[in-house]
């Protein structure tokens, strides 16, 4: 006689039931119902842009409010807090070039080598520093911020298309509100 199977598990499903059950309509969904009038509707541009970047800036600006609190400095100094480490490797690149080998001291030793940094972001420096009022340092502060801002808005799309709209504002509020997060306001 042939024994029962006694397992908790379900049983995976049979690969000839699947062929037979009716393709779903994909055509009534929501999802795909006139997307270019979604995409010129002022609420999608409201619910997936606006409101995690607002999100994502306002906690830029209560961990910028915290970080010249905490400073010490006299208003005003909160930029040069922002243009510290590769920042200012960054910007050097950006108005000298690449150096043809390593950088050394006074003394001799070696500082530090240009050629470990990607070249992209210097040239948007120097591309926007290019504008009228912008210094190379003010360029570099604009160019991550504006990245910042749109990597949350992308993470925000990525969480409301994975799961909910809840989810997406979650993610751009935790993306900009991590205690690392602060590098994402450097230049």
């Amino acid at each position: 006689p042939k024994r029962a199977e006694t397992s908790m598990l379900p049983s995976s499903p049979d690969p000839a039931d699947a062929a037979r059950a009716p393709a779903a309509d994909l055509s009534t969904t929501s999802e795909t119902t006139e997307p270019v009038a979604r995409w010129r509707s002022g609420r999608w541009w409201a619910l997936s842009v606006a409101v995690p970047l607002g999100l994502f800036e306002a906690t830029r600006l209560v961990q910028l409010t915290f970080l010249a609190l905490l400073s010490g400095d006299p208003p005003g100094h909160l930029a040069g807090w922002l243009m510290l480490w590769d920042a200012t490797w960054f910007v050097q690149i950006a108005e000298n070039g690449y150096e043809p080998g390593y950088t050394y001291d006074t003394a001799g030793e070696i500082t530090g080598n240009g050629l470990a940094f990607f070249p992209l972001y210097p040239m948007l420096i120097r591309v926007l520093a290019g504008l009228p009022g912008l210094s190379p340092a003010d360029a570099a502060l604009v160019i991550s911020w504006v990245a910042a801002g749109a990597a949350a808005v992308l993470l925000s799309i990525l969480g409301t298309r994975l799961y909910s709209r809840r989810t997406g504002y979650a993610l751009a509020v935790l993306f900009g509100a991590q205690p690392m997060s602060v590098i994402l306001s450097m230049g």
